[in-house]
């Protein structure tokens, strides 16, 4: 007996309006700034978007919208945005939650990180909220659960929930020096 073959057609013409599989990017918004990184000293590590884990950090490395860098021991970093620079001393870590001008957001885990901004930056420590610009030093221990505020030149708004979950705000400064404990 011959062996006879079976050939299944497939239609050309497309049963759904769907044309491409929906991709996923790990890809910063088009608008998000870049950060670029200088005077790097000791151990800095900076959590790309793109990558599974830390990388030394390198001059020709850029932070934007998602990433992540942190200083280890006697290290520090300067990050630089088109209207803003930080400097991040040792044990700290920066989140760039958001880098799109309109909506910038840093949240600042841990460490002493000295912000010099000629436009107001948002910065969340815990659950306080920051709006910094000028000459400002902010440094969280999450240990202690203490803010400690260095205005040098500019000034600080902040604002959290109180206990009765209601909104409170406070304003520091240019020469002056303040410490908030977070537990009270």
């Amino acid at each position: 007996l011959p062996i006879q073959k079976t050939v299944n057609s497939i239609s050309a013409k497309p049963t759904s309006t769907l044309t491409s599989a929906p991709t996923f990017s790990l890809q910063a918004p088009s608008k998000a700034l870049h950060g670029s990184l200088g005077t790097i000293q000791g151990e800095v590590a900076v959590e790309k978007r793109d990558s599974n884990g830390p990388v030394q950090a390198t001059e020709a490395i850029e932070v934007t919208d998602g990433e992540a860098i942190s200083t280890g021991n006697d290290a520090s970093v300067t990050i630089s945005f088109p209207d803003s620079k930080a400097v991040l001393a040792s044990n700290s870590r920066l989140s760039f939650i958001n880098t799109i001008p309109s909506s910038f957001l840093i949240v600042q885990e841990r460490g002493r990180v000295q912000y010099n901004t000629s436009e107001l930056t948002s910065v969340r420590i815990s659950n306080v909220l920051s709006e910094v610009k000028g000459d400002v030093t902010l440094m969280f221990d999450p240990d202690e659960n203490t803010i400690e505020i260095e205005t040098k030149k500019g000034e600080v708004k902040l604002g959290w929930l109180n206990d009765e979950n209601e909104s409170e705000t406070f304003s520091i400064s240019q020469n002056k020096t303040d410490l908030f404990d977070l537990e009270t």
